[in-house]
């Protein structure tokens, strides 16, 4: 099993100009078969990874035992500008978990005393094709806390040609937790909704304390 693993400071799907290059490969990040306790990205700017234009996801976390992996500090989705890639060169998901994947965090816990505010170790995930954040069968206890989805960096402007369908999209995956009271993520600017949950078997999650709609400064 992997484990204690950092994946930081790389370009992730795109050449180094941050266009679209023509080395399309499925998933950016795969932490799978049991892997824990790693992270991708970290704290400090030069950590950030920039994730996009990948042909399925950015990011995928899956399978039992996956558990205890942290994706903070990210750029996924966007190019280095922070503009939308061209059509058809966009990844489909930012954040794929499934598979039996318990216990995952996307985004770093912030002070209880920093309320709604953005953190730097928050992950801008936006431009993407269908979802922002996916949360599949078996996806357990992720917790989603402090991120940017769906808009540009700045939380107030739309991605010009590269809203995602949905921010989250949570499918029969059970327990999982979209924000806290001290912990909001913002979501806004995608294409149908903001958090969107399906299927009989999803129960239990908890969307809490977000800013779903407007912008950082709540208009």
């Amino acid at each position: 099993q992997s484990s204690n693993n950092v994946v930081s400071g790389n370009f992730i799907g795109l050449d180094t100009s941050s266009a679209s290059g023509s080395f399309h490969q499925l998933v950016g990040v795969a932490v799978e078969n049991g892997a824990a306790n790693n992270q991708i990205g970290g704290r400090q700017a030069a950590d950030r990874n920039l994730i996009s234009g990948n042909l399925s996801a950015g990011v995928v976390i899956s399978g039992t035992g996956s558990s205890f992996n942290a994706v903070i500090g990210n750029s996924i989705g966007l190019d280095a500008t922070g503009s939308a890639l061209p059509n058809a060169a966009e990844q489909q998901v930012g954040v794929w978990i499934g598979g039996g994947a318990a216990s995952n965090r996307i985004g770093l816990a912030a002070p209880m005393e920093a309320g709604y505010a953005q953190t730097a170790s928050s992950n801008l995930i936006s431009g993407n094709r269908q979802a922002g954040i996916y949360l599949g069968v078996g996806a357990s206890q992720t917790q989603v806390m402090n991120n940017t989805i769906g808009p540009a960096a700045d939380g107030q402007s739309l991605v010009v040609g590269g809203a995602q369908t949905a921010g989250v999209l949570i499918e029969d995956a059970q327990a999982n937790e979209i924000g806290r009271l001290g912990q909001a993520n913002q979501i806004s600017g995608n294409d149908l909704a903001g958090v969107r949950i399906k299927g009989s078997a999803a129960s239990q999650n908890r969307i809490l304390a977000n800013l779903i709609g407007p912008g950082t400064s709540a208009t």
